[in-house]
């Protein structure tokens, strides 16, 4: 992955040794995707049919201290699975006011944005 010209780690976007909690599995996604064509290893059951919706922290910007896997931005999202398919899609979980491109200096984040439920109507 490229940023403002220069390589970045996928596995740890904002350098390692930062937080376990930024790295490797747990290291943030940036971009919103939808993708219908994921390389499966097996089968999925033709039978299993519903969405899994997981949401949690997915920090935007580079941490001001210490890091808190409680803080920062989130991300919510779906895997929809339905007569051996599945469709995976993530987008930013955005709250009234709009994520800022960073804090002022000295300031730190510690609103959780990705604290939310989600609610499916039936059939919907």
């Amino acid at each position: 992955m490229t940023t403002a010209g220069r390589s970045v780690d996928a596995e740890a976007p904002f350098g390692r040794g930062l937080s376990p909690m930024l790295e490797d599995a747990y290291a943030p996604i940036f971009d919103e995707i939808v993708c219908t064509d994921a390389r499966v290893i097996g089968e999925i059951p033709r039978d299993l049919n519903g969405v899994y919706l997981p949401n949690g922290p997915n920090p935007r910007h580079l941490p001001l201290g210490r890091y808190h896997w409680f803080d920062g931005d989130g991300m919510l999202h779906a895997a929809h699975f339905g007569d051996g398919w599945m469709t995976y899609r993530n987008r930013w979980i955005r709250g009234r006011t709009p994520s800022t491109p960073r804090p002022p200096p000295g300031a730190r984040s510690t609103a959780a944005s990705w604290r939310v439920i989600v609610i499916a109507p039936t059939g919907r």
